[in-house]
């Protein structure tokens, strides 16, 4: 997914900006809320770096990182819609979960994006995300070694992802069986 870098330090009215990120910035700087991330020690947490993957704090990827399909719907809808409203629904988003939900699910668009990256799967085929990719993405990464209430966590955070994104969800009834062979795979002290 393309990450877009909303904690500069320099203000938004001197940068080249976009007035989206221009009204995100200023909203975060109003609320107090513009920190730097950590520096990353643990290199499970590693994505590959690009020009899509800024450093940002966990708890913003939900709703900081993007896809050339949710930039292009943005575009789409701020023909439609003033960006200024826009950029206040998606703060109001965000303020509905606590700080510490955003950054359980920055861990799960985390394991995606890096599962993606491992098959060099490009950032237009991210989101929407087909169910073969997600199936993918389960049957690979946490299988035999997650518990299945964690599946289900990145799974939320990959489906709420593409709900900020306003992206088509493609997960059904294959998803959850794939989850659920996962799950029985897991060792025993992962489940709970």
């Amino acid at each position: 997914m393309y990450r877009e870098n909303c904690y500069s330090s320099t203000p938004a009215s001197a940068s080249a900006a976009t007035p989206r990120e221009q009204g995100v910035t200023l909203a975060l700087l109003r609320l107090g809320a513009l920190r730097k991330p950590r520096k990353i020690k643990n290199p499970k947490n590693l994505l590959i770096p690009s020009s899509f993957s800024p450093h940002i704090l966990a708890a913003e990827w939900v709703f900081k990182w993007h896809t050339p399909y949710s930039i292009q719907h943005w575009s789409q809808l701020e023909t439609v819609f003033p960006p200024s409203h826009l950029n206040t629904l998606q703060h109001i988003l965000g303020e509905a979960v606590t700080p510490k939900t955003r950054e359980g699910w920055g861990a799960g668009l985390l394991r995606f994006n890096q599962y993606c990256d491992s098959i060099s799967l490009p950032e237009e085929g991210r989101m929407p995300a087909s169910e073969l990719l997600l199936m993918l993405f389960i049957a690979n990464c946490p299988a035999g070694k997650m518990s299945s209430s964690m599946v289900d966590k990145w799974l939320t955070s990959i489906h709420h992802g593409h709900q900020v994104m306003d992206a088509p969800w493609f997960g059904s009834h294959l998803l959850s069986q794939v989850n659920k062979g996962a799950g029985r795979l897991a060792p025993l002290d992962s489940r709970w």
